[in-house]
This record gives structure tokens, sequence and C-alpha cells, in this order.
């Protein structure tokens, strides 16, 4: 059974999603090396969501040395059906 339909790649600003309920944290191994950090499972609106902070918790991985192989072969291993990455609005 997979552990959820979809997954959010955010940063900061998704740390604490409201309506997020039934967290926990997951960490896992890829055959990419390790993802950017924990990734934290819950449910958001009766779905099964995955959630990655990209530059991993307090934001100590550069741009520019993020492992997305690893991030996204992580949503896979969880079941992810469907992928979100979120980014910060123009303004």
């Amino acid at each position: 059974m997979a552990q959820a339909e979809i997954g959010i790649l955010g940063g900061s600003g998704l740390y604490s999603m409201k309506g997020l309920t039934d967290t926990h944290e997951v960490q896992l191994e890829t055959p990419f090396g390790a993802p950017s950090d924990a990734y934290v499972l819950g449910t958001l609106a009766g779905r099964k969501v995955a959630f990655l902070a990209a530059t991993g918790g307090g934001h100590r991985i550069l741009p520019g040395e993020l492992n997305f192989r690893a991030n996204i072969h992580g949503f896979k291993q969880l079941g992810w059906s469907a992928f979100s990455p979120s980014r910060p609005s123009a303004r």
C-alpha cells in the first residue's frame, strides 16, 4: 500500500502546512544517495501526502547542491502518483 499519493517538494513556508494531520517522518536511502531531509508524511484534505524540504531543514543545502534524483526517487519509493513542486510566488 502506498504511503503517499501526492508528493510536495517545498521550502521553508511549508514546514508546517495548515490542515496536515497524522504526521510522522520517514528517512529513506535511494540508489542516488540520501534525499535532502526526512520526508514528512501525513493526511491533507483526506489524501495521503509526503512533504520534503528541498534544501533540508534550516536551509542547509545550497540550491546547486540538491540531489534531485534522490529526492524524486524517494517520492517514488513512497508510492506517489502526483507530484507538486512548490516555488515562491512572483511579487
